[in-house]
């Protein structure tokens, strides 16, 4: 799809003017997020940044992919965004789109070159990574989900909340004391809520870190 030195000087205005040579590693780092249905996405201007692409030139591509391809898998895999840019005292708004991993292989499949290459290895490092985080998280809500439902069993909604409750403060640092004074019950019942309901907390430390990604590495 995709034809063109990846390598060489650059000689494009805009916001890589002053960029005499773009080596890997000056570039921004690979940022992806999940879309709606939890699937790691990216964007067609960070594939543009990155593989040295005129934006509306991967714009170009994605349209021509859009005539090639069945409606519902461009669909399901091509999420037009809209992207606001300063310019000057105002914000132009332009096209983009968020790409999932079916859409971003078969955007760069046609790229070449040495560059090319390294930068579609990152993308897939990027993309597994985040598919492995993901999995991980969907697991620990199951395990709590099951959790709290065994402690609702145990020893009734209300308890079950409490000891939620409790392992949540505690996981924010607070001793034992203090949170007692904040759930105004004995520091003898958050001990006791602790000890019995411990396996709510778990897996709670793998829900908390935000989903970071640099150079296809979580942080």
């Amino acid at each position: 799809l995709l034809t063109g030195p990846i390598l060489g000087p650059l000689v494009w205005t805009g916001q890589l003017k002053n960029i005499q040579r773009c080596s890997m590693t000056n570039l921004p780092a690979i940022a992806l997020t999940p879309d709606a249905q939890g699937r790691p996405t990216c964007l067609s201007t960070d594939v543009a940044l990155h593989f040295q692409k005129k934006h509306k030139n991967i714009l170009r591509d994605i349209e021509r992919i859009r005539s090639l391809c069945p409606a519902s898998f461009f669909g399901l895999n091509f999420e037009p965004k809209e992207m606001k840019t300063p310019v000057g005292f105002g914000i132009r708004k332009d096209r983009a789109y968020r790409l999932t991993r079916d859409a971003f292989s078969l955007l760069v499949m046609g790229m070449t070159g040495p560059a090319a290459i390294r930068w579609k290895l990152r993308y897939i490092e990027a993309f597994n990574a985040m598919e492995r985080e993901l999995a991980e998280r969907q697991d620990a809500d199951l395990f709590l989900a099951g959790a709290r439902a065994a402690a609702q069993r145990l020893a009734g909604e209300e308890r079950a909340r409490l000891a939620d409750c409790v392992l949540a403060l505690l996981d924010e640092g607070l001793t034992q004391r203090q949170a007692a004074e904040l759930l105004h019950v004995s520091r003898h019942v958050v001990y006791r809520l602790k000890k019995r309901f411990g396996f709510l907390a778990v897996r709670r430390a793998e829900k908390r870190p935000e989903l970071r990604m640099a150079q296809g590495v979580p942080a």
